[in-house]
């Protein structure tokens, strides 16, 4: 392994096995791992305490569980990443807010569509109710938000697939796909829709095609998003879909800070600087599967305990 990047390294038991490697996410300065045992936070320190259960199960060959984690850790979503269902676990009381599910219209083709926005009372979910619809839902009540009617007017015949939301809460960029069949990917102004735009999710409002859908991606920052694709990485500027800047060679999971782009490669982990667009370092052999945007650390699962590594 590389030490050319310097930092500094942790490393924690974790006999608490995740399902897979969608089963890391960032908890306040450490991390949820979903497993057998259930919502395991492994603290900075390494202390561990069991914050929920969920009885999801994979059902097809394809199908498996994939964690996500709220702003400021009080909510957990597990979803079933080419499936079609989904729970919010209040992590403070261990019981479930929300249920989620989309149908089983072709939902083995992307990932469960999740994300969380906003931070404490005002923490809110988006999520698939149906193969062509999302809706927003109160974490903490699990109430409905985005109530409306649909007709051929407002209807799309797009596919939603994985969501990410932008840093600053006002974007989710969508990788989805239509027929016959093609990757697009669409972008949705999470902020007018909250804000009373009822149809905004149906605004239609593609800004790339890259060469599939399910690529890695990565807000830079509020209104730059780096899209894995075309034979590179492509900074999208939200919305206008325009290419700001391309990196060739970044390949595998993303990560940005704003001034870094990471990327887990099969190698190990690429550093990129997104001013001079060049690769600034490698940790070779190390191969994260998630980040902790409030430390800047990076996990991965090895011979059960979690490595970490921070800039």
């Amino acid at each position: 392994m590389s030490d050319d990047l310097g930092g500094s390294w942790a490393e924690y038991e974790c006999p608490d096995v995740p399902s897979n490697d969608r089963c890391v996410a960032a908890l306040g300065s450490g991390w949820l791992v979903a497993g057998d045992v259930g919502l395991v936070e492994i603290g900075d320190s390494g202390v561990r305490r069991v914050r929920g259960r969920v009885e999801l199960q994979p059902k097809g060959s394809r199908e498996r569980l994939a964690l996500h984690t709220s702003a400021d850790g009080r909510f957990a979503g597990v979803v079933v990443d080419y499936g079609d269902t989904g729970v919010v676990v209040d992590l403070s009381t261990g019981l479930t807010t929300l249920e989620v599910g989309r149908g089983d219209y072709c939902s083995g083709v992307t990932p469960f569509p999740f994300g969380f926005v906003g931070a404490g009372e005002d923490t809110a979910v988006v999520a698939a109710s149906r193969w062509n619809r999302l809706d927003v839902y109160d974490a903490g009540s699990g109430r409905l938000l985005t109530g409306r009617e649909f007709d051929d007017d407002n209807e799309l015949d797009y596919f939603h697939g994985a969501l990410a939301v932008s840093p600053s809460g006002r974007w989710v960029l969508v990788d989805g796909w239509v027929w016959q069949p093609a990757a697009a990917q669409v972008v949705i102004d999470l902020a007018a829709w909250r804000a009373g735009a009822v149809y905004a999710a149906e605004a239609d409002a593609g800004v790339g095609y890259p060469d599939n859908w399910d690529r890695p991606v990565a807000w830079v920052d509020n209104d730059t998003v780096a899209v894995q694709g075309y034979g590179g990485t492509r900074a999208v500027e939200i919305p206008s879909g325009r290419v700001k800047w391309t990196i060739d060679g970044a390949e595998g999971p993303l990560w940005s800070d704003g001034a870094l782009l990471y990327a887990a490669a099969p190698g190990g982990l690429q550093v990129w600087s997104t001013e001079t667009r060049e690769r600034v370092g490698v940790l070779a052999g190390y191969r994260p599967v998630a980040r902790n945007p409030a430390t800047g650390a990076f996990a991965e699962f090895r011979d059960g305990a979690l490595r970490c590594w921070r800039p």
